[in-house]
């Protein structure tokens, strides 16, 4: 499903930074495709381009949207010690969701500034197990 205003890449902003709500956008419908993706490395038009794929894919839907005989994603993307941005430090919306887990599930908060982003998806894992989530 291709943009029918405009190539992204012909964007006079296409190479700013991706916007807040592509990024969140973008990791939804990764996460529903059950692929990995790193909004941090990419531009406004990469990211556009990112979400047209993602939403022309014929990858299976964790949304319930699943055909007859399919089974659902997996709730885990991908095994975090195996991905190539794991050691980068971990994004201030991992340590914010840790801290909302952490309270839920009655610990005091703890996030550590220092924690990559492997480190915060298997302390978010551990934490939404706690929780029920």
């Amino acid at each position: 499903m291709s943009n029918p205003i405009s190539d992204p890449s012909t964007w006079t902003t296409g190479h700013d930074p991706v916007t807040e709500k592509q990024a969140a956008f973008l990791e939804k419908l990764a996460t529903e495709k059950g692929v990995d993706v790193d909004t941090q490395s990419m531009d406004k038009s990469e990211a556009s381009k990112k979400i047209d794929e993602l939403k022309s894919s014929n990858a299976p839907s964790s949304a319930g949207q699943a055909g007859e005989g399919q089974a659902p994603a997996p709730k885990t993307i991908s095994d975090p010690e195996q991905w190539t941005t794991g050691g980068d430090p971990a994004t201030e919306r991992q340590q914010r969701y840790i801290a909302v887990l952490e309270r839920q599930a009655g610990e005091q908060v703890k996030v550590d500034p220092n924690m990559d982003k492997t480190e915060a998806s298997e302390m978010i894992e551990e934490l939404r197990q706690k929780t029920g989530q």
